[in-house]
């Protein structure tokens, strides 16, 4: 065998391995997480849709699933909020010149700060607590 041949050979192992049934629950779901979700939005149980696909050779126990549902949900939402930035934050960075430590901040830039704050606030608060009245942090 050439070092050409040996090089296909091991380019299709990999490939075959990063598709196979060997690799972990969660990058097994995170293929179909999209249909996945639909289903739990449309009411099924989570333990139906584990039985579905226990049935049609997924394998992995019903806490495997859940937690690899679990952590494929706090991915997207932690990359959601860092590309999900404010209007504000974007449009100061890209056109504001970055004040030198001496400068005293004027009354509208001290007003942008604080708006993103509360802004970040509650979006950290919205994850524990999405009613707006029963979270003491969204209150003003």
């Amino acid at each position: 065998m050439d070092e050409h041949q040996d090089k296909d050979k091991i380019i299709e192992s990999l490939r075959a391995l990063s598709t196979g049934r060997n690799r972990s629950v969660t990058a097994r779901v995170r293929e179909i997480f999209d249909e996945i979700e639909s289903a739990l939005r449309a009411g099924v149980r989570i333990k139906d849709v584990h039985k579905v696909l226990a049935d049609n050779g997924f394998g992995g126990t019903l806490r495997a699933f859940e937690v690899a549902i679990h952590r494929i949900r706090k991915a997207r939402a932690r990359s959601n909020t860092k590309s999900a930035k404010s209007p504000v934050q974007t449009a100061r960075r890209s056109s504001a010149p970055t004040p030198s430590p001496t400068s005293t901040p004027t009354n509208d830039e001290k007003d942008l700060l604080a708006d993103a704050s509360l802004n970040r606030h509650k979006a950290k608060a919205l994850q524990y607590a999405p009613d707006d009245d029963a979270n003491p942090l969204l209150k003003h």
